[in-house]
């Protein structure tokens, strides 16, 4: 065996912390891998973290070997020593004990490695299942239901693992509680803008209208409050208010200036006083050309700091684009935050 199929140990060290992070088991350019393609999550967010950040993350070799045994005994040994971060023993993101690969994996591990081996292989539990239409029975797994129906498999396999599937080719499982398939209902929709209705199955519905089949679905799982526009009846009155479209018929949701990300401070002193700014001005209106600063002195506010986020308000208020008085938005914040 040359050098460069040697068998070596290598460990990756949190340039933050200083604390060892992972120990691995490689040959070739294997632990560099971990840098853009890492199969263990923390360990890929914590590498991209750091990055992000501007610190260098590089891993470390720290014994060679041509004896693969051996490699595999060190790689035991140092995530026994540095200990495992999910079993509450030391610093590493490590999910198993080392030595092959797959030796004591945590619960998580498990959880996830059977759900990836049932997705793809599916199950061998026997199980009864009845077609709906025909009243026929079946036990078998899930594979010989495939083979029965002359279908693949991973449509079978989406009775257990998608939950919009009740049936497949009209055959279901013998626990059957009388629902269908999500994408097999008719749903009523209804378009908040203009009131048109469309009653149909989802995939007729987005073919209709052009929308995106995915968006539809997340709309009747309801996990989308809207597509572009159109809703199911009886969401239209909760929807209506937090939307708007625009000439080209683009649909945007409304953000409230105490939604936005760029609300700071300033802005919600600002937002808040607006109310007592119009105030005064209409009390006072000879003070057209007095500066916000001044105004706000007068009202017994010595603000110290920039007052930009009071100018644009208060310029608002002397055009008359905002009357906080008649504005309903304006009136749930003060409510919120006074």
């Amino acid at each position: 065996m040359s050098d460069k199929d040697n068998f070596y140990i290598y460990l990756f060290i949190d340039p933050k912390s200083g604390e060892t992070i992972y120990v691995g088991k490689g040959q070739k350019s294997r632990m560099f891998q971990h840098i853009n393609n890492s199969s263990n999550d923390r360990l890929q967010k914590t590498i991209n973290s750091r990055l992000n950040d501007g610190f260098e993350i590089n891993p470390v070799k720290v014994c060679e070997t041509n004896d693969e045994k051996h490699a595999f005994l060190l790689e035991k040994a140092l995530i026994k020593l540095f200990g495992r971060a999910d079993q509450g023993e030391g610093t590493l993101f490590n999910n198993t004990d080392g030595g092959d690969g797959v030796s004591n994996p945590s619960k998580e591990v498990r959880e996830k490695q059977a759900q990836a081996m049932f997705k793809r292989f599916g199950t061998e539990e026997i199980l009864r299942f009845k077609n709906i239409d025909t009243q026929e029975t079946f036990e078998g797994s899930s594979n010989d239901l495939s083979k029965y129906l002359n279908i693949k498999s991973t449509q079978v396999r989406k009775l257990f693992t998608d939950d919009s599937v009740k049936s497949v080719k009209g055959w279901v499982l013998d626990n059957y509680d009388g629902t269908v398939n999500l994408y097999n209902k008719e749903y009523e929709f209804i378009n908040v803008f203009d009131g048109e209705k469309f009653t149909g199955k989802q995939k007729d519905f987005a073919n209709t209208k052009k929308l995106s089949y995915s968006l539809v679905s997340q709309l009747v799982k309801g996990n989308q409050s809207h597509a572009n526009g159109w809703v199911l009846k009886g969401d239209e009155a909760s929807v209506r208010p937090t939307i708007k479209r625009t000439s080209s018929g683009k649909v945007y949701k409304i953000r409230r200036p105490w939604e936005m990300p760029t609300f700071t401070i300033n802005s919600k002193e600002a937002y808040l006083l607006a109310g007592y700014l119009e105030e005064r001005w209409r009390q006072d209106g000879s003070k057209k050309d007095a500066s916000v600063r001044k105004i706000l002195k007068d009202m017994g506010i010595d603000f110290k700091g920039k007052v930009h986020n009071f100018e644009r308000i208060f310029n608002k208020i002397k055009n008359e684009e905002f009357v906080p008085s008649g504005d309903k938005g304006w009136q749930e914040f003060f409510k919120l935050n006074q």
